[in-house]
């Protein structure tokens, strides 16, 4: 286990890190506080009229901690921009229902105090590979929440015909598919019908976003299953919806479990369950 007692933190902000100012200027003297220094990317501490920003080279030659700060769209945004420097990562939560950032900014001098003193739980999740296959080639992309394959045309329907290891099990009409990891089930994945997944489960869904058909439902799959999928409609591809390709410049795409995990860090007693029950109401009459 990594030994954070001793160690500078990076933070992470949203694209307008000046509407976080507050935010930022109360988490600096908490890090203060405990003989942390906090370091930030440079658009970061350009925005807030700074000069001590840094390259990601540079935090990560220091640190391998960083702070997300905003709400889960932003911390996906640094699990897959920061995972391949072996980062650490958790969210102090300022967003709106913030199922992955757990800790508020008032729980802040408490949780960092625990982390220093190795009071804390680990999570590493893996992430959803994408392989777009263009004949002998392939690029490979990496998801955290979703991959959702999309029709680009608003006023019509689209068909995606899907192969599991390479025999072909289902065509799916309709307005597309989500493809969900356990980590982000409780997201596009949840408001289409699928189901929830407990982030321990080393499986995947694929959920049918408005079925021609009412016989498609959410299908399970465990993570040695690899599924492909090949179109001759106008269908794009979405990774967290962060970035996106059109499938129609490949022959198909290839999705399953990914080897590639990101550390995340909760407090300790992290409860899954407790986590649904608050952000959805479970048991609220």
């Amino acid at each position: 286990m990594i030994d954070f007692s001793s160690l500078d933190c990076a933070l992470v902000t949203t694209k307008d890190a000046s509407t976080q100012k507050d935010a930022i200027l109360k988490l600096e003297q908490i890090l203060s506080h405990l003989g942390i220094t906090m370091l930030l990317e440079n658009h970061s501490a350009k925005e807030l009229g700074r000069n001590d920003g840094l390259s990601k080279d540079e935090i990560f030659s220091r640190t391998k901690l960083v702070i997300c700060l905003g709400g889960d769209g932003n911390y996906i945004g640094a699990c897959r921009k920061f995972w391949e420097y072996g980062a650490y990562l958790f969210g102090v939560h300022t967003g709106r229902l913030g199922f992955l950032t757990d800790v508020v900014i008032d729980e802040c001098a408490v949780f960092l105090a625990e982390l220093k003193n190795g009071k804390f739980y680990l999570q590493q999740p893996k992430f959803l590979q994408a392989k777009l296959i263009k004949g002998q080639n392939f690029i490979s992309k990496l998801a955290f929440n979703d991959i959702t394959l999309m029709r680009e045309k608003i006023n019509s329907i689209t068909q995606i015909d899907a192969f599991l290891d390479g025999k072909y099990f289902n065509s799916y009409i309709g307005d597309g598919l989500i493809i969900s990891s356990p980590m982000g089930s409780t997201a596009y994945n949840m408001s289409a019908g699928g189901a929830i997944m407990h982030p321990q489960c080393e499986i995947y869904a694929i959920t049918p976003v408005c079925s021609h058909a009412l016989t498609q439902r959410p299908l399970i799959l465990p993570s040695n299953f690899e599924v492909e999928f090949r179109s001759n409609d106008d269908v794009v591809v979405l990774m967290d919806g962060q970035d996106y390709v059109g499938l129609k410049d490949y022959d198909s795409l290839k999705v399953g479990i990914s080897q590639t995990s990101i550390n995340l860090i909760r407090r300790m007693g992290h409860d899954y369950f407790d986590v649904l029950r608050q952000k959805l109401r479970w048991g609220h009459q």
